[in-house]
């Protein structure tokens, strides 16, 4: 009889990991359409025929925002607990992101995460689109005449939470270029997710490149190496 107790028990637990999971990948899926949506409709506003190489752009970009969501899914099926290893995760979301928008070889790669980054999946998806968001922009405006790139990515902790920073060897921002509300729909995502996730962006813009550094809230890291402990 104790036996049988314990049997249901471990697969009501296991129902319910399975329906949390389910209700995150639905959430995740539902931010994602949300940024494509904000694509159409910009697209829609400017109007007029788009060239080849701005469709294969739009589309390259929604593929790695798709995807970064899909990453996630699969990590969430390894990860009942909803705790999610930052780097892996990001480590994906770099490669699907190069892939999608180059042929592999106009960027050389730099990927430094520091084990044990742990952050709770509700958060992985909003890092996982902003940092292929900066990897997206990185590979567009970085490199105007299409030279050979760098790209470093990298997070680690630190006493107030979790650094994580996107760098290029490129041209930078261009003069005058104001944070708050200049830029395409890309840093439009950039900033809307940072307001509402209390991540705070910081850019760092010289002529050697561009260093975007994200700062996750210490509350946000210890929640999830708490669940993980």
């Amino acid at each position: 009889m104790i036996e049988q107790n314990q049997i249901a028990a471990t697969a009501t637990a296991s129902a319910a990991l399975l329906a949390e999971s389910n209700h995150r990948i639905a959430n995740n899926l539902a931010v994602v359409a949300g940024y494509l949506i904000l694509q159409a409709n910009r697209t829609v506003r400017e109007g007029g025929p788009l060239a080849a190489c701005e469709v294969h752009s739009i589309l390259a970009t929604a593929s790695a925002k798709v995807s970064a969501a899909g990453n996630l899914h699969r990590m969430l099926t390894a990860h009942v607990d909803g705790v999610i290893d930052l780097g892996e995760y990001l480590d994906m979301v770099v490669h699907s992101a190069v892939d999608a928008m180059t042929d592999g070889k106009q960027f050389d790669l730099d990927l430094a995460f520091e084990p044990g980054c742990l952050i709770d999946s509700d958060q992985a998806l909003n890092l996982g689109l902003l940092i292929g968001e900066l990897i997206v922009n990185a590979i567009k405006h970085s490199h105007p005449a299409r030279s050979k790139g760098r790209i470093d990515v990298g997070c680690a902790s630190q006493p107030h939470g979790i650094l994580v920073w996107v760098r290029d060897d490129g041209v930078g921002l261009p003069e005058g270029f104001d944070l708050n509300c200049d830029g395409s729909v890309g840093m439009r995502t950039l900033r809307i997710i940072a307001q509402q996730t209390g991540i705070e962006l910081d850019f760092l813009s010289s002529e050697i490149g561009l260093t975007v550094q994200l700062q996750i809230p210490r509350a946000d890291a210890e929640a999830a190496q708490a669940l993980f402990a």
